[in-house]
């Protein structure tokens, strides 16, 4: 866990990444159903459905618009292409451990929480629906219905305004290093989600009670 920037959260705003910090998140979980080899189903990452493809759907793109050219250019694989879509829930692998538990203690506490997530904003719903824990959320920055993804520093920016809090008021967690470093550049307390009892500690010894 990442040292914080400031040496007490009491009073601070919380404000969440969401996958692989509060649930289990990989393509591999549905696309390792569907390759009969781990060699050929990295291919497919590698060449056809890469990172930067699906970082369009976080950006906003319809996942079925998205689809199209890729389909036209792998037809071998257009069944899996159009799984991205129809099956994004089994890329989910359930709540990480203690996720649950420490929103419920911090919700009792009344610290006030949010979240911050690179994601296609048409999985949302369904999202919810499947990890009701996220409903101790006031409110969830989606990157898909903002257009812009983190690292970048517009979309701290957005979340700031969105909690009506200054910067330095909101303590953020995310497990991406990189994440960590832009909000801390843009004034954030934040620091690397690792696991959650790393995290309850960090939290205890900024001053709540868990």
């Amino acid at each position: 866990m990442g040292d914080m920037c400031a040496h007490s959260l009491r009073h601070k705003i919380f404000l969440f990444d969401i996958g692989n910090v509060l649930m289990r998140w990989s393509p591999r979980n549905l696309y390792v159903r569907r390759f009969d080899s781990a060699d050929e189903m990295q291919r497919f990452f590698d060449t056809c459905c890469t990172q930067s493809w699906h970082e369009a759907h976080d950006r906003g793109v319809p996942m079925a618009q998205n689809a199209k050219p890729l389909i036209k250019q792998f037809p071998h694989w257009a069944d899996h292409i159009r799984a991205w879509k129809d099956e994004w829930n089994q890329m989910f692998d359930g709540a990480m451990p203690g996720a649950v538990e420490l929103l419920a203690d911090l919700a009792a506490q009344g610290v006030p929480l949010y979240a911050l997530t690179n994601m296609p904003a048409e999985v949302m719903p369904g999202l919810r629906r499947m990890f009701p824990h996220l409903s101790h959320f006031t409110d969830i920055i989606v990157s898909g219905e903002e257009g812009v993804l983190k690292p970048d520093p517009k979309i701290f920016e957005i979340a700031a305004k969105r909690l009506k809090a200054a910067p330095k008021d909101i303590f953020f967690i995310d497990d991406s290093a990189a994440n960590v470093a832009a909000a801390r550049m843009m004034g954030f307390d934040a620091v690397v989600f690792t696991n959650m009892d790393a995290l309850r500690e960090t939290i205890k010894r900024g001053g709540l009670a868990l």
